[in-house]
């Protein structure tokens, strides 16, 4: 619990700090170094009490101050939690207290639900069992609502635990049983194992010797924890003692004395000793004695009262055993006196028992002893009558909880289905969107595609416009010239050489719009395109070859087609290249035509017909025309498309 109250600060804190950018506008973020100081003074156990409270109480002031709920709620807990560490559960209550009306306020269920825990644990500490129960199972309930079988199961174990100290062992052996359930996990596992130690314990208490050693064994088949195990063999084996069973537990007992762990427990090494020497003392081993005086320092050396009564318990039957009523007589009033201190009933009546069989006239501690015995059996008989009803209302409110939680599913049932409905209409609705956008779609690429039919077709009858009518025109006025002007004249030659030149660009004209045939595979008709240029004074190099992997519309190979002409005439007028690279890069659907020349290229580039051409027709299939050139350094040009 310990571990996750400080998780759950130091996410607010990260939160807290994350969540404001200005570091000038906002005034927690000047308060910033303040904020952390205090979060990690609460934190340093090296410091007393009080500082860590004030340092707390810092952290408290400047939740208020930023109106965080989050942070004032965990801040209140972990001061309810600095007050259990010294023990003072009445203020550590109150805070708890404080924590939970906030929680309810803010509505945080998870918060709401682990500040019942801490209500329930400080009353558990206060011995208040009836209260712990009652807050234990209020957290249970929540936890359960948030469908955190782990959290159900641990506050099942709890309340097993104060069933049992209610005396009421078979139902907190079914209270046990049933926290079974919930602890699945393999995290759960140190949770199981008490659980199996708590059912050891019961059977116990009930004198079920049998059953106890079985759950302990239950318990050890899936212990972790060194020290767990030891605990739990020494637990096994004070069952074989009370069965009578010494030689078996004596050679349980030994082999856990030698495990190097132990020197860090003292606590563990006096208890393991202390039921050793007992086991051998029935047996009379020599130095049973010895041993179990042993024992009783080590525990009134680490002030463990309760040890020190079980040890003087044993010290008592040891010398009764040998009739050695004295020292038998003073270990028991030795055990009454500390069992007054720790204010057990169970041990009291132990003692007195003990001090009646020793004393040659035991009236006061037989009145003593009866009056105590009377009292225990009411006290647990109207605690007992106090949890059943306990028990019975919070059964009751559970049935009632399920009505209403029946009617609230039967409306979320309903909200549901409308929900979902809404749902298929919502998804039928956004089918018919994307159906619809997809339609468009196609009509669009099917409009353009018309468009660039058309526009072929119209450079096509211009072509032949010009091949047919206006070429042949020129051709029939160089034949009338060539016959009619005598070659004498001075005009004749130059008039010839200018129409043939007029000539051969209407043919070429005619050539770069007329409709593009293929009478070859696309791969060699671009090849042969290119190759016209490569001469002895200009170099081509390409693997244009390769765009036969790709697979491409007509339109799309007409405007490839064209652009790459338009930049080989580009090229012939105005470049002067002695070499000229074409490059063709396949990218998955994505390609691209790299141009490179070593021309004379410019710092100016003239935007001429020719170019944005290119740039139209890489346009209309949805490509691009990009291009660049510095005076001395060429010209490039890059063609993308798509297949």
């Amino acid at each position: 619990m310990k571990k996750l109250l400080f998780s759950s600060l130091f996410t607010i804190l990260l939160l807290f700090i994350g969540c404001n950018n200005s570091v000038t506008t906002n005034p927690l973020i000047k308060r910033e170094h303040v904020f952390i100081k205090s979060y990690e003074r609460s934190r340093n156990e090296t410091l007393n009490f009080y500082k860590r409270k004030n340092a707390i109480d810092s952290l408290i002031t400047e939740a208020k101050k930023s109106q965080n709920d989050s942070l004032l709620i965990t801040s209140i807990g972990y001061k309810s939690y600095l007050f259990k560490t010294i023990k003072v559960y009445d203020s550590a209550l109150y805070f708890a207290k404080q924590m939970y009306n906030k929680s309810r306020t803010s509505n945080d269920t998870i918060l709401m639900a682990k500040s019942l825990f801490k209500i329930g644990l400080y009353n558990y500490r206060n011995q208040n069992w009836l209260d712990a129960f009652e807050y234990y199972n209020k957290s249970k309930n929540l936890f359960s609502a948030l469908g955190d079988s782990s959290e159900v199961g641990k506050k099942l174990l709890t309340i097993a635990v104060i069933q049992k100290k209610l005396g009421d062992f078979k139902g907190s052996e079914i209270t046990s049983i049933d926290a079974l359930r919930f602890l699945r996990n393999y995290k759960d596992r140190k949770y199981r194992t008490a659980i199996y130690n708590h059912l050891g314990i019961t059977s116990k208490e009930q004198k079920n010797y049998k059953e106890a050693r079985y759950w302990y064994g239950k318990a050890l088949q899936i212990a972790t924890d060194t020290i767990a195990i030891l605990n739990l063999k020494n637990n096994k084996a004070v069952a074989e003692i009370k069965l009578q069973n010494f030689k078996t537990a004596i050679s349980k007992l030994t082999p856990l004395l030698l495990y190097p762990n132990l020197a860090h427990e003292p606590k563990l090494a006096a208890r393991i000793l202390d039921n050793l020497a007992y086991a051998k003392s029935k047996l009379h081993y020599p130095e049973a004695e010895t041993e179990l005086q042993e024992a009783l320092k080590i525990r009134k050396t680490q002030n463990d009262l309760s040890g020190q009564f079980a040890s003087h318990i044993h010290l008592t039957r040891h010398y009764k055993d040998r009739f050695q009523t004295p020292r038998a007589l003073q270990h028991a009033t030795q055990a009454l006196h500390i069992a007054n201190r720790l204010k057990g009933a169970e041990g009291k009546l132990e003692a007195l028992s003990h001090l009646i069989d020793l004393k040659k006239n035991p009236k006061s501690e037989a009145i003593a002893y009866r009056t105590l015995k009377d009292s225990l059996v009411t006290a647990r008989n109207r605690a007992k009558n106090q949890f059943a009803k306990l028990k019975y209302d919070t059964d009751k409110n559970r049935e009632e909880n399920f009505i209403l939680r029946t009617q609230t599913a039967q409306k979320d049932l309903e909200l549901a289905k409308k929900t979902i409905t809404r749902n298929w209409w919502i998804f039928i609705s956004f089918l018919f969107g994307i159906g619809l956008l997809s339609l468009i779609f196609r009509w669009r690429q099917r409009i353009k595609i018309a468009a660039l039919n058309a526009t072929s077709k119209t450079e096509t009858r211009i072509s032949k416009k010009v091949h047919d009518e206006l070429a042949n025109d020129i051709s029939d006025i160089m034949t009338t010239i060539e016959h009619l002007i005598p070659t004498t004249n001075p005009k004749k030659e130059p008039l010839l050489n200018s129409l043939e030149t007029v000539y051969e660009r209407t043919r070429d004209i005619a050539t770069e719009t007329g409709a593009l045939v293929l009478e070859k595979s696309f791969d060699k008709s671009l090849k042969e395109l290119l190759m016209q240029h490569h001469k002895q004074d200009v170099k081509v190099i390409t693997n244009i070859d390769i765009i036969r992997q790709i697979q491409l519309d007509d339109h799309k190979k007409n405007a490839i087609y064209r652009a790459l002409q338009e930049l080989m005439v580009n090229m012939k007028k105005h470049s002067q290249a002695t070499r000229v690279s074409i490059i063709f890069k396949k990218q998955d659907k994505h390609h691209e035509i790299w141009y490179k020349d070593n021309g004379v290229g410019t710092d100016t580039i003239h935007f001429n017909n020719g170019l944005q051409n290119a740039e139209s027709r890489m346009q209309d299939i949805g490509g691009s025309f990009t291009f660049e050139s510095t005076k001395g350094n060429g010209f490039k040009a890059i063609l993308k498309f798509s297949s």
